[in-house]
């Protein structure tokens, strides 16, 4: 067990064998491990029962993974924790590399200011990078620096919950990093994908449009509005030309910029 570490995995009707088999290998890494599920899925909480170290909270609706993960970091700060273990159901880190990830950071913090630090790319020989923004699965934070930060912003709902935390981290002076000697393992079924690149489903659109659009018009992002607003541009060519359900996900991006716009995230 590593002590100081408490660990959150938001589930939303996770594959049950992926899910298990995920569990299986945060078990020995912490005493104090959340599984808050935005789903209904009775096994979900059914196959926590015979883990001691794991508690199970049920959201009974789908409340978005920002929210579900204000939900665990809330009670994991009640356990009196001093690290905060980010995962999806879909994702994993052993228990040595999460006991690599803990050292990195400890190491870090003797002369940077760290905010955050992920698993990196195993495609460099660079042990440490600084980053503008990583995914949130696999990402370890500091308590304190939480506390100082502030939770994620649970009106986003889904889409650049992560990197928006990360940008308010930097924004006050934190470092961002990933430790590239430490893979993130995913789950065993390949998603779909088109040209290479992962396709959502439609719904995503909304959420994706209504938060850039926020995040540009008030300024929320730290760096380049020009490079974000071609990544958009990008993602909007890829949805329309390259995706199925074409008229769906062109109704859920009028919404998604009409809301946006207006400033309405609830």
């Amino acid at each position: 067990m590593i002590d100081g570490l408490g660990i959150i995995i938001v589930t939303y009707n996770p594959d049950e064998k992926d899910f298990i088999g995920n569990i299986n290998e945060y078990i020995d890494s912490s005493n104090n491990i959340v599984v808050v599920d935005n789903s209904k899925n009775p096994y979900v909480g059914e196959s926590l029962i015979k883990y001691s170290n794991i508690e199970y909270i049920c959201a009974g609706d789908n409340l978005g993974i920002a929210k579900a993960q204000n939900i665990g970091i809330e009670y994991l700060i009640s356990q009196k924790v001093k690290y905060l273990l980010f995962f999806d159901q879909d994702s994993y880190l052993s228990t040595e590399q999460i006991n690599s990830l803990m050292k990195s950071i400890e190491y870090l913090r003797t002369s940077h200011r760290v905010g955050i630090i992920a698993p990196g790319n195993d495609e460099t020989s660079i042990k440490y990078t600084l980053e503008k923004e990583v995914i949130s699965s696999g990402s370890l934070i500091p308590v304190e620096v939480l506390k100082d930060i502030g939770n994620m912003r649970d009106d986003f709902f889904i889409d650049f919950v992560d990197y928006e935390w990360c940008w308010r981290a930097r924004s006050k002076g934190y470092k961002v990093y990933s430790d590239n000697s430490v893979i993130l393992s995913h789950q065993t079924d390949e998603p779909d994908k088109v040209v290479g690149k992962i396709v959502s489903k439609p719904f995503r659109d909304y959420y994706f449009y209504r938060n850039s659009i926020y995040l540009l018009k008030n300024g929320l992002m730290i760096d380049s509005k020009v490079m974000f607003i071609y990544k958009i541009i990008k993602h909007t060519v890829f949805e329309i030309f390259f995706c199925k359900n074409k008229l769906k996900r062109i109704k859920f991006i009028t919404s998604g910029i009409n809301d946006g716009i207006n400033g309405k995230m609830n």
